[in-house]
């Protein structure tokens, strides 16, 4: 087993394993990078995403163009760690961050659009119930906006767009 070093894209500690040949990434939600709120519970969150990963699976996010990373599993004694087969590419946050800030509207443009079109995916397949609730699915993308509106790196064409697509749902 190695340690990879990859950039840090998470709220929360996350490294990546070589493990015969394998690539393995691994998110620990007891190590948080920035603020949390007082509520917060790493165990709880862990098995919420787990359970959303292994969600999306079961109705077909596993193949095709919007795939979602497959969960291999999770240990809550070992800092909340949760395990996924990793997967190289840039994060929707740094495609956004990066146009914003280096004022490339089409690749912004790119990057919403794949996302509209994950989230039309996401409400046409995924079940609407307590397990799987439409609302918080599309908060948690909406959530790379607001961290970039908080950091006060969008300028108004790109907090009008925010708008639009909080409006959109």
């Amino acid at each position: 087993v190695s340690e990879l070093k990859e950039p840090q894209v998470s709220s929360h500690k996350t490294c990546i394993y070589g493990i015969n040949g394998t690539r393995i990434h691994v998110k620990y939600f007891s190590r948080t990078l920035g603020r949390t709120n007082v509520t917060y519970d790493p165990e709880r969150e862990m098995k919420a995403e787990y359970g959303m990963l292994k969600e999306f699976e079961k109705n077909g996010f596993s193949s095709g163009r919007y795939r979602i990373v497959r969960t291999l599993g999770y240990n809550e004694k070992l800092d909340c760690a949760l395990a996924t087969v990793y997967v190289g590419g840039e994060t929707l946050l740094s495609i956004i961050y990066d146009a914003i800030n280096n004022d490339r509207d089409k690749e912004l443009l790119k990057a919403l659009d794949a996302t509209a079109g994950l989230l039309k995916r996401i409400h046409s397949v995924m079940p609407q119930s307590s397990r799987a609730d439409g609302a918080e699915m599309f908060y948690s993308y909406l959530k790379s906006m607001l961290y970039l509106e908080e950091q006060g790196v969008m300028d108004g064409f790109h907090r009008r767009a925010m708008k639009g697509l909080s409006r959109w749902y």
